[in-house]
């Protein structure tokens, strides 16, 4: 019997596999076709908020409230007090005040090491001192691979806490932890964010060309509508301006305005096209490089994107000052009478 028309199987699946990669599309499918069956139960709902959570979507919220309810209502005391300790923690993570007060596990909870787990993560947020004991404990108790994408974060978490305590070495460590997890589960999306933690650790080590090395394949394999895509691209794209390298410096603008377009942000729109303009300069290209701005900043006029408009207007100011005011109209000229060398 195949695991679809298996509903025991299918909810193995739904509550036991990762939620990393190609785990998170069979748990989705899963969830649905028991939900479809009626056979949604609390532990599923609130599988269901996680899935939901991963996802990115504003209702988290209701998934996870709609989970706490079932689980109050069947008086599941388990599943009800791990969606507590989840609404308190991602309130948190989304800027909500933190609990005067941490709650306690319910009598007879207190030894189950996955509620301990996301105890410790309420715990790390709400006492920074303690945060790197409880994110260790949380580390070791979660379940793998059900709770991978936590496990993940938490290594995210760690490396933030070793890089404020100005360990680069260990934070360095568990960046490289968690890129490992997510290879394991074929995980791109999601290793995304450790890429660009990994390439902000190594410029503020001094080390460029690691923080290129590790921002890289951020871009070549994130999601253009991914926000970490985005700023990987700024960043890559200005370390390869300030070495010089032109060619690579094109590339990465192309994959920033990419993202700009995916994302409808008019500022990175303006970022790829002051890149791409330096760029052409770096390989002797002035008219090309004068048409891109000239191009960007009408398409910005006319779009009414004013913040944009003034820097493509102030980038072609400083080209002013810099080429001088002759050779400057030159080029202006001459890129105007001739669209193709953009």
């Amino acid at each position: 019997m195949s695991p679809a028309a298996d509903p025991p199987a299918l909810r193995a699946v739904a509550l036991e596999g990762s939620l990393l990669g190609p785990g998170f599309e069979a748990a989705a499918q899963a969830l649905t076709t028991l939900s479809e069956a009626g056979a949604l139960d609390p532990p599923l709902a609130l599988r269901r908020a996680a899935l939901v959570h991963l996802a990115g979507s504003p209702r988290d919220r209701q998934a996870l409230e709609v989970a706490l309810h079932m689980a109050r209502e069947a008086g599941d005391l388990r599943t009800a007090a791990q969606a507590l300790l989840w609404q308190i923690r991602w309130g948190v993570e989304s800027g909500a005040p933190k609990p005067a007060q941490v709650p306690r596990l319910p009598r007879g909870l207190a030894d189950d090491p996955e509620l301990d787990a996301d105890l410790a993560l309420v715990e790390a947020l709400c006492d920074p001192p303690r945060a790197r004991a409880c994110q260790q404990r949380a580390l070791q108790a979660l379940p793998s691979p059900s709770r991978d994408h936590d496990r993940l974060e938490v290594m995210v978490q760690l490396a933030a806490t070793e890089r404020d305590g100005g360990d680069l070495s260990r934070a360095r460590h568990w960046l490289q932890a968690a890129l490992d997890l997510a290879r394991h589960h074929d995980a791109a999306r999601a290793a995304v964010p450790v890429r660009l933690a990994l390439g902000l650790l190594e410029l503020e080590a001094g080390d460029r060309a690691a923080a290129a090395a590790a921002l890289a394949p951020a871009v070549a394999q994130g999601d253009p509508e991914q926000v970490e895509v985005l700023a990987a691209a700024s960043i890559l794209l200005a370390l390869h301006v300030d070495a010089g390298r032109g060619e690579a410096g094109l590339a990465a603008a192309e994959a920033l305005e990419r993202c700009a377009e995916a994302r409808g942000n008019a500022i990175a729109r303006a970022d790829a096209a002051i890149g791409r303009s330096t760029c052409l300069l770096l390989q002797g290209h002035r008219d090309a490089a004068i048409r891109t701005l000239l191009d960007a900043a009408v398409d910005a006029h006319q779009a009414a994107h004013e913040a944009a408009t003034h820097l493509l207007r102030a980038r072609l100011a400083e080209l002013r000052h810099a080429l001088g005011a002759s050779a400057f109209d030159e080029a202006i000229a001459a890129a105007r009478a001739d669209p193709s060398a953009s």
